[in-house]
């Protein structure tokens, strides 16, 4: 008995130690052709990651040049990320890796769009482009949720309504993508939900030249947004990547095609963080499929959905942006630093308001104080009970 415990703790520790990531897939497989390797799901997360990158004054919508070159003139503009391993900087690395290796370095970016809008009640953070690969294919990338707050909330706008993001999307395809190409739509977080609503939603003679579709974690489409015969269409083309610890691609997931994938973290707000997915070889290591399905903070989520309209999470999306300016939540990257406590902050800050995004906010209190549990730091639960007990203090929301 103890002689089969060491050697499982044995077998978990080298586990550990060769535990690899994209990076290390640019590393150790980036000399190898699309010919002789053919696009994979890890060639999908470096793209996806890249997309996230400034490359204003860079690229434009008319420009075209190599990821080798590409990656020289942002090093130069922005000298001081260019050795960066910061955790919201690593997608520069990302950048200086596919650059060094034969697998990218030649391949063309093109066709770079960067929209954002957060005046006159337009919300808008926007950006896509195009990699032409070796191998005659293409690769449509679309930039999911950046670090502003801005983006952040158009990203939660999804749990209520339509986006501008998606019908530039759609416009993008439309545009920038012939019948003489062969592409895979990618993108990570609202940008893997781009990817679906764009590929269902552009001309029928562009969505017959798509070859795949990768939603890197990002959430699905709200049901009364598509038709079934629209999603009938392209349901074998599309591809849903979640991280074991996920609370963003269960939303209204109705993917066909879905792979769970390790992560080297235990913070489920890190897992989301494409950095921390495992990779061995050319694919991404699959979890336990149970372990995915019985997930805490999935079931938190989906209850909060069920409880609310539309109306209601629209009210409640509102005052937490609001509530989150006034503690001082700046961007999603602070957030993420900060994690479950700068969370509970706002929501704390939202228990001292009046009215329907008090009772609403109550609801998110109890699925997730009720859900998570041990998932999340002791700290956050005794947090999370305070502020439950506010909004539930002399209201009709108290639950039984």
């Amino acid at each position: 008995m103890y002689y089969m415990t060491f050697c499982l703790i044995m077998q978990e520790c080298a586990r550990i130690i060769t535990v690899m990531n994209m990076n290390d897939y640019l590393k150790w497989r980036g000399d190898l052709s699309f010919k002789a390797d053919p696009f994979n799901e890890v060639d999908n997360l470096c793209i996806a990651q890249i997309v996230y990158l400034n490359f204003d004054g860079i690229l434009n919508s008319d420009s075209r040049m190599s990821i080798k070159k590409l990656a020289e003139l942002y090093f130069e503009k922005y000298p001081e990320l260019e050795n960066s391993k910061d955790f919201t900087r690593t997608r520069s690395y990302v950048l200086k890796l596919m650059a060094a290796s034969s697998r990218f370095a030649s391949c063309t970016v093109r066709n770079y769009v960067h929209i954002r809008h957060d005046e006159n009640e337009i919300i808008e953070q926007f950006a896509a482009m195009i990699v032409d690969l070796n191998d005659s294919t293409s690769v449509v990338a679309f930039r999911g949720t950046d670090s502003t707050l801005t983006g952040w909330k158009e990203d939660m706008m999804l749990s209520y309504t339509g986006i501008a993001s998606q019908n530039d999307a759609v416009d993008y395809i439309d545009k920038y993508c012939t019948l003489l190409g062969k592409y895979r739509i990618i993108g990570h977080s609202k940008g893997g939900y781009l990817a679906l609503y764009a590929s269902m939603n552009c001309k029928w003679y562009i969505r017959h030249r798509i070859i795949e579709i990768y939603s890197d974690d990002g959430p699905g489409l709200r049901p009364g947004t598509y038709t079934p015969d629209q999603y009938e269409k392209i349901k074998h083309k599309y591809k849903l990547i979640v991280p074991e610890k996920d609370c963003i691609g269960t939303i209204y997931e109705i993917a066909t095609i879905r792979k769970i994938c390790k992560i080297s973290v235990s913070n489920v707000f890190a897992a989301h963080y494409m950095g921390n997915w495992e990779v061995e070889r050319n694919h991404l290591v699959e979890s336990d499929r149970d372990a995915y399905v019985t997930n805490l903070s999935h079931k938190a989520i989906r209850q909060f959905l069920k409880e609310t309209t539309p109306y209601q999470r629209k009210v409640f999306v509102n005052e937490l942006f609001k509530a989150m300016d006034e503690v001082e939540i700046k961007s999603f990257s602070q957030f993420i630093s900060g994690g479950a406590p700068l969370f509970i902050k706002a929501l704390r800050r939202l228990s001292e308001m009046d009215g329907e995004a008090k009772e609403i906010a109550g609801k998110m209190i109890s699925a997730f104080s009720d859900k998570i549990g041990s998932d999340i730091h002791k700290s956050i639960n005794e947090g999370a009970g305070v502020i439950k007990e506010r909004f539930f203090s002399n209201t009709k929301n108290k639950p039984e």
